[in-house]
């Protein structure tokens, strides 16, 4: 049920600490720039103030595999061989 009748003060300004905000398109090309120049996952979410197991879906290719960054298929690769060793 949806309580349309019931007002808070401030409540229009709530953002949750646990931002389930989409990452836009340009993001997750910074992000995955970002990764390529070596910067850490947590460092990284907290730069986009998103969870770190968003930029780690992003890292291994499970999630926005259709933005593609200028070296990102050699960053992907040297990851699943870290996996596989």
């Amino acid at each position: 049920a949806t309580w349309t009748h019931v007002y808070v003060d401030g409540w229009e300004n709530y953002k949750p600490k646990t931002s389930n905000a989409k990452i836009s398109d340009d993001d997750v090309r910074e992000i995955k720039r970002l990764l390529l120049e070596g910067k850490t996952q947590k460092v990284i979410a907290e730069m986009f103030d998103v969870k770190q197991a968003s930029i780690s879906k992003i890292a291994r290719n499970e999630s926005r595999k259709d933005i593609v960054v200028d070296g990102w298929e050699n960053y992907t690769n040297r990851e699943t061989k870290k996996k596989s060793a």
